[in-house]
Formats: structure tokens, sequence, C-alpha cells
């Protein structure tokens, strides 16, 4: 997906100014069991004068809700079958660096094999600009900010985002609804379903296998091109100027414009073995 010209949001939330590091104010509540061996515990992380927020891990789900405190705060689940030994290894930190606060496992050795899972609620005047994870699902529910959610082997499910968004997985599906608009939507292996309330650059939705749906509201001015190669492209509910229609192939411009002028940017639907199906917001 091409980078937006301009990645200033239409409705962002402006924050304090950065620096400082993240002081990991409370650890309780920890709980270990075995077979696997896993460590639940209790932790919150300072944001300080942080502008943003990043979450990542490299194995495991990450799950973030709104909240109306002052820190993030939630539980991290550490998981192991290499014994107890490996839990120790594995510690979660936020840092503060260039105004964003990065939470993320810390592993003195990597071949330690530990699953780190989140589960936080994040201050709601605190914008997500990034959640990453290789192996698990991510989700994000009443979050703000514009941000990027990916994952390599999992689901992503980004809901009430005041902020655009992008959402990219390898495998598994993904979607986005009752966001602010969307930068795009990727997937090779797994359904694409979105909103497309707005858009502030080119957006692509593309599966290799999988359906792509898109869901778009009446006053949004966009060229529009969908095209699958085993599969079929359709249209319902929508205000849509048709320059090319085929079984597999529906090119056009949303938003009854005229000339062009309200087609400031295009919005694509790609699969290669799924159908590809552009709706009206709310159908």
């Amino acid at each position: 997906m091409p980078a937006p010209a301009d990645r200033s949001p239409s409705r962002r939330r402006f924050l304090r100014a950065s620096g400082g590091l993240a002081a990991a104010l409370g650890l309780s509540g920890c709980v270990v069991s075995t077979q696997p061996y896993t460590e639940t515990s209790d932790r919150e992380f300072d944001p300080g004068n942080a502008e943003a927020l990043a979450v990542q891990t490299d194995s495991g789900d990450v799950s973030l809700s709104a909240t109306s405190g002052g820190v993030v705060s939630g539980t991290v689940r550490k998981e192991s079958r290499s014994g107890r030994d490996a839990l120790d290894q594995v510690t979660v930190e936020g840092n503060v660096e260039d105004g964003t606060l990065t939470i993320a496992p810390q592993r003195p050795d990597e071949r330690v094999n530990v699953t780190v899972s989140l589960d936080l609620s994040v201050p709601e005047d605190l914008p997500v600009v990034e959640v990453a994870s290789e192996n698990g699902d991510v989700n994000a529910d009443g979050v703000a900010g514009d941000g990027t959610y990916r994952t390599d082997n999992g689901d992503i499910e980004v809901r009430s985002v005041d902020g655009f968004v992008a959402v990219e997985s390898t495998n598994g599906d993904v979607s986005a609804s009752d966001v602010a608009g969307l930068d795009g939507a990727l997937t090779s292996n797994g359904d694409v379903t979105v909103d497309v309330p707005a858009l502030r650059g080119d957006a692509t939705c593309r599966s290799n296998n999988g359906d792509v749906t898109a869901a778009v509201p009446e006053d949004l001015g966009a060229a529009v091109s969908l095209r699958t190669s085993n599969g079929d492209a359709e249209t319902s509910g929508v205000s849509l100027t048709v320059d090319e229609s085929t079984e597999h192939r529906i090119e056009g411009v949303l938003g009854g414009s005229e000339g062009g002028e309200s087609a400031e940017h295009t919005l694509e639907l790609r699969s290669t073995n799924g159908d590809v199906t552009l709706l009206g917001l709310g159908e």
C-alpha cells in the first residue's frame, strides 16, 4: 500500500510534548502455573510526556481498549514450554523515544522461546500509532490515533478507532469497522472486511486467497477499481458511475463526480482467489 502523501489526520487528538522514560509503576497479582509454564501479571506504564503509543510482541496476542485513566495498564501473560526459568528471562518494558511510548518484550537471549500476550487499557487521549505481533491476533477497540495494526500469523480486528488505520496480516482475516478512515487492508490468506468512511490517499484492500469487502458512505468521492482473478466483482448500495464492468472487474467513480473533481483518491479492491464486493456503508 503506498504511503499517503499527507499523514495529518482529520480527527486526530494532539497531545503532550515528547520525551522521558516510561516508568513501570505496578506489578501485582502474579500467578504461575505449569504445563505449559505460564505467568500472568498486572502492569502499569506511565506515558509521561509521550505523544503516542506503540505496542509490540514477537509472539502472542495483543488486545487494546480505551480507558479514561492516565496510564497504560493491563495484563501481561507469558507462556513457555521450556521451563519456568525461561519466563524469568523475558521482561516487558515501556520506554519513551522520540515522543512515542513503546511497550515490548525484552529478550537478552533471542533463543528463549516465550510467548508474550498483552491485554492493555490505553488512555483515550493517547494516540496508538503501531500495534504489531509476528504470531498472534491483534485487536483494538475504542482507541484513538492514526495507526498500523499488523501480524504475520493471526487475525486483526479493529473497531471504533478515532483515526485512520491500516490493517495487515499474512495468514489471517483482517477487519476494520467504525473507524475514522482507512489507509489500507492487506492479507495473503484470509478475508478482508473494512469500512472506508474516508480516504486521505490511495488505498488498497487485497487478499490473495480470500474475499474482499469494503463499505463506503454516500458522500465518499473516489475512483474505485475492483478486480479478481477467480471470483466475482460486485457492487451494492453505492452511487457509482461505471466506466467498465465485467464478471471479474469493475472500474468507476464514486460520489457522482463530474470530470473526476471529487475523485482525488483511488480505492482498490483486489483478490486472486475470492470475491471483491463494494457496499454502501450500513448495508
